[in-house]
């Protein structure tokens, strides 16, 4: 479909920014480049003390299409995303980092997938990049996949709590008032695993490199992935369990299985011996009632493949008992 043919939908992208004066540019940059033109580029300045504002104030200046919004004081980035798309006007949600830059034609293929099928969510694939860009590489926990609608059922188990990844239908966004939280680190949780397992419809596209990931050592996602702890943890998945029983898509067996999953997917990046994080999810499977079957059913396979990849130390299999249990039915061929 050529990109004149395209009039609609409007999409709206959602950059929340605190002390990113060092790579915002070129964030900015990567949206006012892209090829498809209907879009709006908000900007929430979650009070930043570095040169960040005056980057801001210079693009909103040359591009009517750029809305800025500033934050007294740091709100995070959950909330600040939160305020964005109370104001979006576009259609269609989609999420920048401001260390992090999209492919050209991104916004191109959104519209594409919009205006023939109408989804709640379409993904696209990402890749990783060091802080200069080098060093570009697929994530190696991805599956293979191709154009089209994709089973929601056992997805989340991959990763779920990405929201640059992806783009959500504003509609299906507010009707079912999904928001991140204001926790200091893993907010999109509450917003992703909600709009996961309330979506009816969700398709993926292939486009190589379109959305470039920089791992910066000093960013506020990297330092909280290291940081992230049992109490963050709880109060994440206290708040995506009222929202999944407000949703009525509330499953004890699979939120127990999910929240312990994602247990230790965060809890593989920080020290091996944080005796706090081990009591934690020993304390979370004691009252399990999950079986073997259940496992069957909450198909793991995708999470199975990820292990054998990533050969992550889990010090976890090293526990009698549950634990133990788990790994042994991720393991069997």
């Amino acid at each position: 479909m050529k990109n004149k043919e395209i009039m609609k939908p409007k999409i709206s992208i959602i950059m929340p920014v605190y002390n990113a004066e060092k790579y915002l540019e070129k964030a900015v940059f990567s949206v006012i480049s892209q090829s498809y033109k209907n879009w709006e580029l908000i900007i929430v300045n979650d009070g930043s003390e570095d040169n960040s504002w005056k980057i801001i104030e210079q693009y909103a200046k040359q591009d009517e299409r750029i809305v800025v919004l500033s934050n007294p004081c740091s709100l995070g980035a959950g909330l600040s995303r939160n305020l964005a798309v109370d104001c979006a006007k576009g259609e269609y949600l989609m999420f920048l980092d401001a260390d992090d830059i999209y492919n050209p034609e991104l916004c191109l293929k959104v519209a594409e997938v919009v205006d023939a099928h109408h989804p709640d969510i379409i993904e696209w694939p990402f890749v990783l990049c060091d802080e200069n860009e080098e060093n570009i590489k697929a994530a190696d926990w991805l599956p293979e996949r191709k154009n089209g609608f994709i089973d929601l059922k056992n997805y989340w188990f991959l990763y779920a709590t990405s929201l640059w990844c992806r783009a959500f239908k504003k509609d299906f966004i507010i009707e079912n008032k999904i928001k991140n939280s204001n926790v200091k680190s893993g907010e999109d949780n509450n917003f992703v695993v909600p709009a996961f397992l309330k979506a009816k419809s969700f398709y993926f596209f292939d486009l190589p490199e379109a959305y470039l990931y920089r791992q910066v050592k000093k960013s506020l996602s990297h330092n909280a992935q290291k940081n992230i702890n049992f109490q963050i943890h709880e109060i994440i998945w206290n708040l995506i369990q009222k929202d999944l029983i407000r949703l009525n898509v509330y499953n004890e067996k699979f939120f127990n299985l999910m929240k312990f999953v994602s247990a230790m997917w965060s809890f593989s990046f920080t020290p091996l011996g944080s005796r706090q994080n081990y009591n934690y999810l020993k304390n979370m499977i004691r009252d399990w009632t999950l079986t073997k079957d259940d496992f069957e059913k909450f198909n793991l396979s995708q999470y199975k493949q990820y292990l054998k990849i990533k050969k992550h130390p889990y010090w976890l299999c090293q526990v009698k008992g549950k634990i133990v249990s788990f790994f042994n039915l991720l393991n069997r061929k």
